[in-house]
C-alpha cells in the first residue's frame, strides 16, 4: 500500500507532539510518510517516534510539495497565510485553528457527531473548539427532543493556552510573576478567554455558541456560554444544561449516552481532570433534570478528544472514503 504523505504543521506544539504520539499509540505511523513542520524557532530540532529520528523543517510556500495532506496545528494568521497555499497544490488540509470554522464553505466536523458530512471532494475541514468536541457529541444523541437552548459554563485547564499557558501556571506554583495571564492563575479561576468584544462576551463564548449551531445544524438553538480558565494542567470541564422541547427520562438520557463507546457514564466516582487526562473518553456525571432542562457535567483530555484525536479520526475518514 502506497504511503499517504503527510505535512504536519505546528508539529512542536503541544496538539502536534499529541498527534504524533497518536499515530504511534495507535500502532498506524507505518501507513504515513511524515514532514515535520514549525517556525524558525523550531527549524532543525529533532523529533524521535518510535525508531525513527525526525528533523522539523521549517515552514514556507514549497512545504507542501507533493504533500496529500496537511493537518495545521497552529495559529490563525499560519492558517490564514499558509491553507491556501497547500489548497493551491491539491492538498487536503484539516486545521485545527478557529479561522475558517465559520466559513459557510468549509464544514466544521466533530467526529462521533456529525461526520457522514464528509465526502471525498472536501478539501479542508475544520476542527471545532476544544470544549464543544466533548460537549457537542453528547448533545448531538439529544437532538431527537428538539433542543431549544444550551447554556455552557466551561472550566478550561491552562493547556488550552498551548505551552505558554502551562510555564505560567509552573511559574506561578514557584512563587514568579505571571508572564501570559493577567493575574496569578495558581491561586485563582480567571473569567476571560480570548479578548472582550462590545457585547460584554468574550471571544471564547461566541465561539461555542456558533460552533454548536453550525455542528448541530440549527440557528434557532439559543446557545450562552461563560468560559473560564482554571489552574489545571490538562483537561476541560463543562456544566452544560439543555432546554428539551420533548419530555425526556433521565435512564433513558443515561441509556442513550452509555450506547456510545467513548462516552464514560460516572455514577460512583467524580468525572475529574485527572480520570480523563491522556486518554479519548468523554466522562460525564452530575446529570440532573430541572423541569425539562437536562443539566450534567463533563470533562474530556482537551489536546486529545478536543484536538489530536478529532484530527485523526477525521483523516482516517476521508482516507477511507478512498
Amino acid at each position: 500500500m502506497c504511503k499517504q504523505k503527510i505535512a504536519i504543521v505546528g508539529a512542536t506544539g503541544l496538539v502536534g507532539q499529541t498527534f504524533l504520539h497518536l499515530l504511534e499509540e495507535k500502532d498506524i505511523l507505518d501507513n504515513y510518510s511524515l514532514k515535520l513542520l514549525a517556525s524558525k524557532n523550531s527549524k532543525g530540532q529533532k523529533i524521535k517516534i518510535k525508531n525513527e529520528e525526525y528533523v522539523v523543517e521549517l515552514l514556507n510556500e514549497h512545504s507542501f510539495d507533493d504533500i496529500d495532506f496537511a493537518l495545521f496545528f497552529s495559529t490563525n494568521e499560519i492558517s490564514k497565510n499558509y491553507v491556501p497555499i497547500a489548497l493551491n497544490k491539491n492538498v487536503k488540509v484539516i486545521d485545527n485553528s478557529s479561522y475558517f470554522r465559520m466559513n459557510e464553505n468549509v464544514k466544521l466536523i466533530a467526529f462521533g457527531a456529525n461526520e457522514s458530512l464528509i465526502n471525498v471532494n472536501d478539501c479542508l475541514i475544520a476542527n471545532p473548539n476544544c470544549c464543544i468536541i466533548q460537549c457537542i457529541i453528547l448533545l448531538n444523541m439529544l437532538k431527537k427532543y428538539h433542543i431549544q437552548k444550551i447554556i455552557y459554563n466551561t472550566y478550561q485547564s491552562v493547556s488550552g493556552s498551548g505551552k505558554q499557558g502551562i510555564d505560567d501556571l509552573l511559574r506561578c506554583r514557584k512563587g514568579l510573576m505571571p508572564l501570559f495571564y493577567e493575574t496569578d492563575i495558581s491561586f485563582t479561576c480567571i473569567p476571560k478567554i480570548g479578548e472582550y468584544l462590545e457585547n460584554g462576551y468574550t471571544e471564547e463564548e461566541i465561539k461555542l455558541a456558533n460552533e454548536s449551531k453550525k455542528i448541530l445544524q440549527n440557528n434557532n438553538i439559543d446557545v450562552v456560554a461563560t468560559c473560564v480558565r482554571v489552574p489545571v494542567m490538562f483537561s476541560h470541564g463543562v456544566t452544560v444544561e439543555v432546554t428539551l422541547q420533548d419530555n425526556f427520562d433521565i435512564d433513558e438520557i443515561i441509556d442513550i449516552f452509555k450506547n456510545n463507546p467513548n462516552v464514560v457514564i460516572c455514577d460512583k466516582i467524580v468525572p475529574s481532570s485527572i480520570l480523563s487526562c491522556k486518554n479519548d473518553k468523554i466522562y460525564v456525571g452530575r446529570i440532573r433534570k430541572h423541569n425539562n432542562d437536562l443539566l450534567f457535567y463533563c470533562v474530556a483530555d482537551n489536546v486529545r478528544v478536543g484536538a489530536a484525536t478529532n484530527a485523526l479520526n477525521i483523516l482516517e475518514y476521508i482516507q477511507k472514503l478512498g
